[in-house]
């Protein structure tokens, strides 16, 4: 079983790979009765601009 300080670094190393990789993901985190699993799937790309940015989709008319 995984404790409380366990689980709040392996949330803390998530954030720092989410950050890293530029990408917004969703850590979904999934109990069963002998085990916990972690799964981090992509949710959403946003591209980032220079400054980190979220770059939202501009409207297609111009």
């Amino acid at each position: 079983m995984i404790n409380g300080p366990a689980l709040t670094q392996i949330r803390t190393v998530l954030l720092e790979v989410i950050l890293h990789s530029r990408l917004i993901r969703i850590a979904v985190i999934q109990e069963s009765r002998h085990f916990l699993r972690y799964m981090v799937e992509i949710h959403m790309v946003i591209p980032l601009d220079r400054n980190g940015v979220p770059v939202i989709a501009r409207d297609i008319h111009g």
